[in-house]
């Protein structure tokens, strides 16, 4: 299974699932909590409290080092990606589409 896939199958489970049952899967939540947090640099999009808050109680649960380790994961992924879409707009407007229910605001290239 791609990453890609991956990240959609964590992205559903946290949009539907409750929050105590993604601390079993912490380094994925970190990831895709640091993969999100390049849509909110690059664009502008707000990221959904929930995956906030279970990415706080995994940090907590894995302490610092391995969240941020996981985190900038999911932040070197997304650069990944963005070079592969094409740039930070086709990347912004994919990231829309394949996880509306964990970013909501109007795109905003910054």
């Amino acid at each position: 299974m791609s990453r890609t896939a991956i990240a959609a199958a964590i992205a559903a489970q946290i949009a539907l699932a409750p929050l105590a049952s993604l601390a079993a899967d912490c380094p994925t939540t970190l990831h895709l909590h640091g993969y999100l947090t390049v849509a909110v640099a690059k664009c502008g999009f707000r990221e959904a409290i929930n995956v906030v808050s279970a990415a706080s109680d995994c940090r907590a649960q894995t302490g610092h080092a391995a969240a941020t380790q996981f985190a900038t994961d999911g932040i070197r992924f997304a650069q990944g990606e963005m070079k592969v879409k094409g740039g930070v707009l086709p990347w912004c407007a994919s990231v829309r589409s394949q996880y509306p229910s964990l970013i909501s605001g109007p795109m905003r290239r910054r």
